[in-house]
């Protein structure tokens, strides 16, 4: 006897979500959903929300709220340079295994962008490796409509350079580190392009919205 498959997926039970949606559009809807799980970007926090409540859960559980942003950005002004201080987590210790920064965010249009700098030691035998990720305080649906340019700049000129879609925070910490959804730098590397007095590593963050690229070659190509 052939298996029946049922017309109506059980999505609203899984998320919550309202919507009764047929098996064909389940992965559509969900890429959009607000009612997707999210991962909180404060990489201690291990715990999940609705990715519509992400920016209320940072503020009720980590006093982290739109007011905390480091800058606000807007068209025709997409980029910011910062710095990190790594002076104290470069040596591998078994306390600072899963060591992380931030994180710091920026905002554009409402939608929070956070930068995640993570370290990690797999035995206090090994070198570390860090981790570097810009995610995106919205659904996947969201994430398509933007690319960001992350710069690691050392101090005699060298430059790494690393472009993708922001992940959003459906995406866990750790499956972006097996999926390598992330620029991926060996402890060597970062002491090289440190700056020689504090230590410091410099970096430069371009946020790309390609809906706004389309528009001004629309507005240029119509003259």
């Amino acid at each position: 006897m052939p298996t029946t498959v049922p017309s109506v997926d059980p999505h609203s039970a899984m998320l919550g979500c309202p919507r009764i949606l047929a098996w064909l559009d389940r992965e559509e809807h969900e890429s959009g959903c607000s009612y997707s799980q999210a991962h909180c970007p404060v990489l201690s926090c291990s715990q999940q929300f609705f990715i519509s409540e992400a920016m209320q859960h940072l503020s009720v559980q980590h006093n982290i709220g739109k007011d905390s942003a480091i800058l606000r950005l807007h068209a025709g002004s997409m980029s910011f340079r910062s710095s990190i201080s790594t002076a104290t987590y470069l040596n591998g210790c078994r306390d600072q295994q899963n060591w992380w920064w931030g994180p710091q965010f920026v905002i554009y249009e409402n939608i929070p962008f956070f930068f995640i700098i993570s370290r990690r030691v797999e035995n206090p035998d090994s070198r570390g490796h860090f981790y570097f990720w810009v995610c995106i305080g919205s659904n996947q649906k969201e994430s398509k409509r933007f690319l960001y340019n992350l710069t690691v700049e050392g101090v005699q000129g060298e430059k790494v350079t690393y472009t993708s879609t922001p992940v959003s925070l459906e995406m866990s910490a750790q499956n972006v580190r097996e999926e390598q959804r992330c620029l991926l730098l060996a402890d060597s590397a970062v002491k090289r392009m440190l700056t020689k007095t504090d230590e410091k590593l410099l970096y430069r963050i371009e946020i790309v919205d390609k809906t706004e690229c389309k528009s001004s070659a629309s507005s240029t190509s119509s003259l």
